[in-house]
């Protein structure tokens, strides 16, 4: 048994794992998942602060190499959001979040039936970056004439009671690394700053959330997985993180096998030069 394992066509090993990976994004089996402490607070922060008819901006940052991190986040923190209650603005930055914004535009709208122009609007993408940021905070009225769509935002009621960046509760950044936007917002009295980003983004902006700048911080497609499970309504991250396991598991079982398999032929080799 041992030997055939050792000769066994590798392609074979392939077909398992792609068999291993992609089932669960098919039909998520549900593993258990560990909810980190820092993912729980981050949830509390939205949970506990965000009351009805709350401003809230949430920033849509992110272009398609980020998507399948980002998307997730996005779709569950945003949801938490609007199962609040909240009134939502979504602003983008970045050239390429614009079909996300459209995107998850259309969920608010068919999944809480949120009222676009009433407490719900979605802005055009503004060049600049940190720039555009401070323009938010110093003039957010004349930083922008009409919505995602090109309408006149003067026809809608909600653009028309927003005075200005301090009526805003809290700004959700879904965003990459960058920090560009933490410096401006956090110069608004009074508004919490919430980010979720990419794996790699940690690094950059965990000594931020550490420091009490940031109320929330969820990391990853890990991050978003656990704050589907949080919100009770699992997920493409959770999903996801069914494959990554299943992945890893066979991978680990393939090593496990593999090294019986190389000792049990080694003692047979040593009893066949015995026998001689």
């Amino acid at each position: 048994m041992f030997e055939k394992l050792n000769n066994l066509d590798v392609r074979i090993l392939y077909v398992l794992m792609v068999i291993a990976a992609t089932f669960p994004l098919l039909r998520p089996i549900g593993l258990p998942l560990p909810i980190s402490a820092q993912v729980k607070a981050s949830y509390s922060a939205i949970e506990t602060n965000i009351k009805q008819n709350d401003l809230v901006f949430i920033g849509v940052d992110f272009e398609p190499t980020q998507e399948a991190e980002l998307w997730p986040q996005l779709l569950s923190v945003g949801r938490h959001v609007a199962s609040k209650g909240a009134r939502i603005v979504l602003i983008n930055m970045i050239a390429g979040g614009f079909r996300y914004e459209e995107r998850f535009e259309e969920v608010l709208i068919t999944q809480f039936n949120m009222k676009y122009g009433t407490n719900l609007l979605a802005l055009p993408f503004s060049a600049g970056r940190e720039a555009a940021f401070q323009s938010i905070v110093a003039d957010f009225k004349g930083l922008y004439r009409v919505d995602l769509h090109g309408k006149p935002l003067t026809d809608f009621p909600l653009w028309n009671e927003i005075k200005s960046a301090k009526d805003f509760k809290m700004y959700v950044q879904i965003a990459d690394a960058p920090d560009w936007w933490l410096r401006p917002m956090s110069q608004v009295k009074g508004l919490l700053l919430w980010n979720g980003t990419v794996a790699s983004g940690a690094s950059t902006m965990a000594p931020l959330y550490q420091s009490g700048q940031m109320c929330g911080f969820i990391i990853g497609m890990s991050g978003g997985a656990e704050y589907e499970v949080l919100t009770k309504r699992p997920g493409p991250a959770a999903a996801a993180m069914d494959a990554q396991s299943m992945g890893h598991a066979l991978i680990i079982l393939f090593v496990i096998l593999g090294n019986v398999g190389y000792q049990m032929a080694r003692r047979k080799e040593a009893e066949a030069r015995k026998a001689r």
